[in-house]
């Protein structure tokens, strides 16, 4: 990769000078070298460095200081991939994937050496071939903790593997999340995902195992607890014992909310749902409700609800969640991401939104920035135009809007500073303006 662009630039230094003699022999010979496949593909491709330095200038957001910042930064620590040539679709997803991650660090106030490393880490992960959707979400745990490019590698590719032979999505994001927050080695992870890959294999009921492997591997703060292998074999063995018998499982809270406790959200949600239908057939406030024209709170305290407006009671989910660190693929009050955390809050209060940002973006009406109320999904895109992260507006006075940041956990943000507003992508309202109140479903702060 760099001699192709060594040769580029060379080709590109003769015509310059060519050209300066006025030689009509040499502007053929130029067209002719433009035209050769070495020739035409040389000039049309762009170069890693060439990419950002131009996304940054485009992007409208840093001062030229600031660009000269990370200019320096992406040059020192990308050393001979800054001048990989973006022709390839690796190579190409790799620089999508550092400046999605260059504009979360710019959305959190990362400092420009924290980010420049995180980012660079991420795409040398995609180039070596790491799922570039994947690395994306990973590699945000920089910003919270030291990780490496063989790191996000590692746990990227171990996901991957973990899905493909079974392993459903959210035990494999638990994984990461474990390996991130207890600094385990590149070793210990990869016992651990063979792990759950054979168990997987063998059939065993993946959420049990998770949480009987983890809970007992962890449980045991003084530093006494069993090798990585031994635990891992000591499931299996404990496991494949059952014969269709329980397990008894060790307290364990994962990064995802458990079938138990998500099925009884959904029982909770129908019987409310049942309930309601049949007080408004009887009472007929429904009808009433929906004759309330441009009012998201329909129900007031002589309708039932003792708990105040509607948006109010979204109010008082989303405030359970300040202070709750980011965790890829997380929806719990132990971890959560941007998209998890709105769909998170949003099903506490009985509706439902889909799991990541790309697709409640989808969901909805649109709402124009002068008409943003609270409650309602505020959307930004990365350095380019991809949606990217989700909010939800807070306060119309302040302009705030709260989020799950990777720095800082879930935190309130001003839409108006100049990170957000320069990417900000639109607004979705996702309360029907008719809608009936539900109580609140489920309590699951304290206990997630």
């Amino acid at each position: 990769m760099f001699f192709k662009h060594f040769l580029y630039s060379v080709i590109m230094l003769i015509m310059k000078a060519l050209l300066l003699q006025y030689n009509p022999a040499s502007l053929i010979l130029m067209f002719m070298m433009l035209a050769s496949p070495v020739g035409a593909n040389a000039a049309s491709a762009q170069s890693l460095i060439e990419k950002v330095e131009a996304s940054l200038a485009s992007d409208g957001v840093f001062g030229p200081k600031e660009t000269r910042r990370y200019m320096e930064g992406f040059r020192a620590e990308l050393a001979g991939y800054a001048f990989d040539i973006l022709r390839s679709k690796r190579n190409s997803d790799g620089a999508d994937v550092l400046l999605s991650v260059l504009a979360e660090g710019s959305f959190d106030g990362v400092p420009v050496e924290r980010t420049v490393k995180v980012a660079s880490a991420a795409y040398i992960a995609v180039r070596r071939g790491s799922p570039p959707e994947v690395v994306e979400g990973i590699a945000l745990y920089g910003f919270s903790g030291d990780v490496s490019d063989g790191k996000i590698e590692a746990w990227a590719n171990g996901y991957n593997d973990c899905v493909k032979h079974g392993v459903p999505p959210d035990i494999a994001e638990d994984l990461v999340y474990n390996a991130f927050s207890n600094s385990w080695d590149i070793k210990t992870y990869n016992i651990f995902k063979w792990g759950l890959v054979d168990a997987a294999k063998a059939g065993f009921d993946m959420e049990d195992f998770q949480a009987y492997l983890m809970g007992n591997y962890l449980k045991d703060k003084s530093g006494s607890v069993k090798a990585p292998g031994a635990a891992v074999a000591g499931a299996k063995r404990y496991f494949r014992g059952l014969k269709g018998k329980k397990p008894k499982l060790p307290p364990y809270i994962g990064s995802f909310i458990p079938r138990h406790e998500r099925k009884s959200i959904e029982d909770k949600l129908e019987e409310r749902k049942r309930s309601e239908f049949l007080r408004e057939k009887e009472t007929g406030s429904g009808s009433k409700a929906r004759k309330q024209k441009g009012s998201l709170s329909v129900l007031d305290k002589s309708q039932g609800n003792s708990g105040g407006s509607f948006l109010d009671r979204i109010e008082a989910q989303y405030r359970r969640f300040l202070g709750v660190p980011y965790v890829w693929g997380g929806e719990t009050m132990r971890g959560t991401d941007c998209s998890g955390f709105v769909q998170s809050v949003f099903a506490r209060v009985g509706i439902k939104l889909p799991r990541v940002s790309r697709l409640q973006w989808k969901a909805g009406k649109s709402v124009v920035k002068g008409d943003l109320k609270k409650g309602d999904l505020v959307f930004f895109r990365t350095i380019g135009s991809r949606i990217s992260h989700v909010g939800i507006f807070s306060d119309s006075s302040k302009r705030t809007f709260i989020h799950a940041s990777s720095s800082k956990g879930v935190t309130f943000s001003k839409l108006d500073s100049k990170y957000y507003s320069r990417r900000y992508a639109g607004a979705r309202r996702v309360v029907p303006e008719d809608f009936a109140g539900l109580d609140l479903l489920i309590d699951l702060a304290s206990a997630r």
